[in-house]
């Protein structure tokens, strides 16, 4: 059994048989979306500076009731979702249906301007994650007695800074800094995906063992290979769900 089927995926036997018939279809007209007319339309429209901040929805003071999610309930999916696939540096793969929460765009501190820049979610072609350097760094704590000196325990764990670069429907490029979550739904089964600035691992964990996005390909192909990949990788012996509920 590879990569693929371990963790989430053991028990996704189900999900693909479901997912694969669908993923068959033609992808409908409202996913097959237009190139712009020109780069000179993306500049002025689709990625504009964005303002230097938003005024908050949250009331000053409130609270979260205990247990919730910081993010609130997890949504369905709406119709802008587009059909895609999550690659992991470690190849991992998260097909379905990609959207950002209210729709938000993408909001990128671009290296090139200096500035914030909004991006809508529906002229983006892929995201390609960026690695800027990644370490073992050396456990340590200050010594006791309020003393300012360093003691080191001879752990390490992972450290990984990353940017990425957004690829648009005509091709330009948009490379900076982002720490935004997206949703990836298929056949029901919704998985929050968060592009990082910064990972900082456990203790005695490796670099190879805390993966970071790859790529995210906004392409109803990829995702359809991707969801015959994994449902291939499963293993014939093993009965998925929707057989075990036919044997009843």
């Amino acid at each position: 059994m590879n990569d693929f089927v371990r963790g989430p995926y053991a028990a996704w036997g189900a999900v693909l048989t479901v997912a694969v018939s669908a993923a068959s279809a033609a992808p409908p007209a409202k996913y097959r979306r237009k190139k712009p007319k020109s780069a000179i339309e993306l500049l002025s429209q689709d990625a504009k500076p964005a303002p230097a901040s938003a005024p908050s929805t949250q009331a000053a003071g409130a609270k979260r009731p205990p247990g919730a999610s910081p993010f609130g309930k997890t949504p369905s999916r709406p119709q802008h979702a587009l059909p895609g696939v999550v690659i992991y540096s470690n190849g991992r793969k998260i097909p379905g249906y990609i959207w950002t929460p209210s729709g938000k765009e993408w909001r990128v501190y671009e290296r090139a301007s200096k500035q914030f820049r909004d991006i809508p979610f529906d002229v983006i072609k892929r995201i390609d994650g960026i690695v800027d350097w990644e370490r073992m760094d050396d456990d340590w704590r200050w010594k006791e007695g309020g003393m300012d000196v360093k003691v080191f325990t001879g752990k390490k764990y992972p450290n990984r800074m990353t940017h990425f670069g957004f690829t648009l429907l005509d091709d330009r490029k948009i490379v900076g800094n982002i720490a935004q979550m997206c949703y990836v739904e298929l056949a029901g089964r919704v998985t929050i995906v968060t592009l990082h600035k910064r990972q900082q691992g456990k203790i005695d964990q490796t670099l190879e063992s805390m993966p970071y996005i790859k790529t995210i390909l906004f392409d109803p192909k990829a995702m359809k290979n991707a969801i015959q990949e994994i449902a291939a990788s499963q293993p014939a012996s093993q009965p998925t769900e929707a057989k075990k509920a036919k044997s009843r």
